[in-house]
């Protein structure tokens, strides 16, 4: 009897040691850490994890690859789970974390407080603490980090209740996160660096940061993209209770692509860096009570060459409030060199693309629909900033060195001392080389070297005659190429009643890809809102509404219509 026994307990010792060997396990949320971590008797998350960075560290990475099947259910947390650089697939055998077929996967990084841990409040103007007045705390600080990871798939694992940190951190290379629903959270929702990184096909909503894309390097010696994507994503605000959505799109050479983003107060977008390519995305109802931005925002950088905004479908962008005038894509004091092209405006703030002095810039073949104005330039930086930078120049001890009005300080800061005419610079962006060698009167600090060309406009209340600020010098105006902009009418497009701003004749007008703009499905996104359906209630609403002098107060929650 004894033997038997025995024998009982050296095999099921075998069969948990032949299953940590294996490079294919299951958790569940009521999976423990001694478990075979088979379907059936399954293991918890953290101790799944623990059981691969085992095997990786000891064994190395088998043939096949790893996968870390999530069984559906609620799985609590309240700390970080980190993977390490142990975990390093490769493109042939992937590491994959992902939710089984067909069951639901939420990561909860709250706490439930029993009402009886709290002492009753009494006060006059209150009544006092019930038990249903207990809320859920967020304890959790971030919910998975990919640190030097390689070839790390995670994939359908949604999270919520995350009160700081980031939900997913993650650095190394060719790491991905795809389908998950990430929301509620006083945390960054995806917060990516390292190199060629994806986050296709997710859902983010209600966060303090919804996304922040990063990587790449600019140096004096190196221009290095990063190759990061942020892709097929909905992003957006629910019943305005983070009050905006907040996207930094920074480094060098990554890409924003084909996303939906809405209801917002504020701006959504930032960018900073160069070669960035942000293009194919759906922007509507953002900015509703912040005045002097837009729905995507860069400034302030004279050396900020080389990103690309293409393809982008701007629409319904309609303040509430009698604070400064927005734009659909607004490149503010002094930002220089972007390259705007096929972009959709309608009814998009006070000015389509607007640009704040800076140089530089290329705006072809965008469309520019019942607005105030489409394009539009102005003096930002001009004679004052040419004089501060005199000063600077000749006083190592000038209090603004170092400043946001050192603009040439802070160029040289990454690319070194004229860095411009120098490799790689100077091979990279000529144009930039040409801007910033410019140190005369109305050179550098000037809207000088524009393109706007092709631009077609229809029923906005300024036309393409009225591009240039009546402030701008005529000298500066000599610097650039305005030409060839042209009015269209209605007949010229597929739908226009129904929001199909796609051009009939391709070969009169630019062929701009305007269906495969937004949100599609693939094999990380299974649905999506209907486009016909929120763009008519969104323009059913507005009917009549000047998008510059807003005659409504009310907001529009679009939230509740692509959710339906």
């Amino acid at each position: 009897m004894i033997m038997l026994k025995n024998l009982l307990v050296v095999s099921m010792l075998l069969l948990v040691l032949t299953s940590c060997d294996s490079n294919e396990i299951y958790v569940s949320p009521q999976g423990n850490q001694t478990s075979p971590g088979t379907k059936s008797d399954p293991l918890s998350f953290a101790a799944g994890i623990n059981h691969i960075s085992k095997l990786l560290k000891e064994k190395g990475l088998p043939e096949d690859g790893i996968k870390i099947n999530v069984l559906g259910g609620v799985y609590q947390f309240d700390r970080p789970i980190v993977l390490s650089e142990e975990f390093k697939g490769t493109r042939e055998a992937p590491i994959i974390i992902q939710a089984v077929v067909g069951e639901n996967v939420l990561f909860d990084g709250s706490m439930l407080i029993a009402p009886e841990k709290f002492n009753t409040i009494k006060n006059k103007k209150k009544a006092p603490l019930t038990k249903l007045a207990i809320d859920k705390i967020m304890v959790a600080d971030g919910f998975l980090t990919l640190e030097g990871t390689s070839y790390v798939k995670v994939i359908g694992l949604s999270v919520k209740n995350v009160g700081s940190g980031s939900v997913y951190k993650i650095t190394g290379d060719h790491n991905l996160i795809a389908s998950a629903k990430i929301s509620n959270s006083t945390a960054i929702g995806v917060d990516v660096s390292g190199n060629s990184n994806r986050v296709k096909g997710c859902d983010l909503i209600d966060l303090d940061t919804h996304v922040k894309l990063d990587g790449g390097v600019r140096s004096p010696n190196e221009i290095i993209p990063g190759y990061n994507v942020v892709e097929n994503c909905h992003i957006y605000q629910k019943n305005f209770k983070h009050k905006k959505v907040n996207i930094i799109l920074k480094g060098v050479g990554n890409t924003f692509r084909n996303n939906l983003i809405h209801n917002s107060l504020g701006q959504s977008m930032v960018v900073k860096g160069n070669d960035h390519i942000i293009e194919y995305n759906e922007l509507f109802n953002i900015d509703l009570d912040e005045g002097d931005g837009g729905a995507i925002y860069s400034g302030a950088d004279l050396g900020g060459f080389g990103n690309i905004y293409r393809y982008n479908f701007f629409h319904h962008l309609i303040p509430i409030s009698d604070k400064v005038e927005c734009a659909g894509l607004h490149l503010d004091d002094g930002q220089s060199g972007a390259t705007c092209v096929g972009n959709v405006f309608y009814k998009s703030a006070s000015k389509g693309i607007s640009m704040h002095g800076g140089a530089g810039h290329t705006l072809k073949e965008n469309v520019f629909l019942e607005g105030d104005r489409g394009a539009y330039f102005a003096t930002s930086l001009g004679n004052k900033i040419f004089q501060i930078q005199k000063e600077i120049k000749a006083d190592l001890n000038h209090p603004r060195r170092g400043t946001k009005e050192d603009y040439i300080g802070r160029v040289e800061a990454y690319t070194g001392e004229k860095g411009w005419t120098k490799s790689p610079w100077k091979e990279k962006y000529p144009l930039m080389n040409t801007v910033l060698s410019d140190t005369l009167e109305f050179g550098r600090f000037w809207p000088i070297h524009y393109t706007i060309e092709n631009n077609f406009y229809y029923n906005n209340q300024k036309s393409f005659d009225e591009i240039i600020d009546y402030r701008v010098d005529s000298i500066v105006v000599t610097k650039s190429s305005i030409k060839n902009n042209e009015c269209v009418s209605i007949n010229d497009f597929v739908d226009y009643e129904n929001m199909g701003f796609k051009f009939k004749n391709e070969v009169k007008y630019p062929n701009i890809p305007f269906d495969d703009i937004g949100l599609y499905i693939d094999e990380y996104r299974s649905q999506m809102p209907k486009k016909e359906h929120y763009r008519k209630a969104i323009k059913r609403f507005y009917k009549g509404i000047s998008n510059r002098d807003s005659e409504t107060k009310e907001r529009f929650n679009s939230a509740k219509i692509v959710e339906e």
